[in-house]
């Protein structure tokens, strides 16, 4: 409410991250730009090799030196899962969207991986409690329904 920066809440769907430390010293990151990625991290069946793959542009976009600039990601799970929480893909990709521009402040989301919870994520994050200009890039969406959803 001030303007300022302060600690964001832990959300056990997002606690993958890239640096490492990105939560536990967020000081040393203040200035790095944080990217959201929004996949499914179910072992046998997931995005595990799109997690990978964004973490790796990550390093590599750190390692090339863009200017003074940093880059981080925050990595959101979207699967069913009861070991973790009741909800829903659906609810879980709408939930962490939410987290990732509400508490993170995130300008690009990375993700999700179908098309029904791109459309979804879009239909909230459009809404204009959550401010403009969060872009949403999934790497495997494909449905012609999302070419005129703006």
């Amino acid at each position: 409410s001030a303007g300022l920066c302060e600690q964001a809440e832990a959300f056990e769907r997002c606690a993958k991250v890239y640096p490492l430390d990105l939560f536990k010293d967020p000081e040393k990151y203040r200035d790095a730009i944080v990217i959201g990625s929004m996949l499914d991290h179910t072992k046998d069946t997931g995005d595990t090799i799109m997690v990978n793959a964004a973490t790796l542009a990550v390093k590599e976009a750190n390692g090339t030196g863009l200017g003074d600039r940093s880059f981080a990601i925050v990595h959101c799970d979207y699967q069913e899962n009861q070991m973790i929480d009741s909800m829903t893909s659906e609810e879980a990709a709408v939930a962490s969207a939410k987290y990732l521009v509400d508490q993170l402040g995130v300008p690009v989301i990375v993700g999700p991986g179908t098309s029904g919870l791109a459309q979804a994520v879009y239909t909230e994050l459009a809404k204009p409690v959550h401010g403009a200009g969060t872009l949403i890039v999934s790497p495997s969406a494909t449905s012609p329904s999302l070419t005129d959803i703006d």
